[in-house]
């Protein structure tokens, strides 16, 4: 447990998904829910170790 490394928190950012990729999206997974025309939040986490 020693090994581990601390995560920084640096900075927090919101994205607003384009309706057009999420019918994209929905062509090649069926649990892509409508954006309700950019109304609805997608929530995620971007983890970005070391430079990648």
């Amino acid at each position: 447990m020693k090994d581990r490394k601390k995560i920084k928190l640096k900075k927090l950012n919101f994205y607003i998904i384009d309706d057009n990729y999420i019918k994209y999206l929905s062509q090649f997974d069926k649990h892509i829910a409508y954006n309700k025309n950019e109304k609805r939040p997608y929530i995620g986490v971007v983890i970005i170790v070391e430079k990648h």
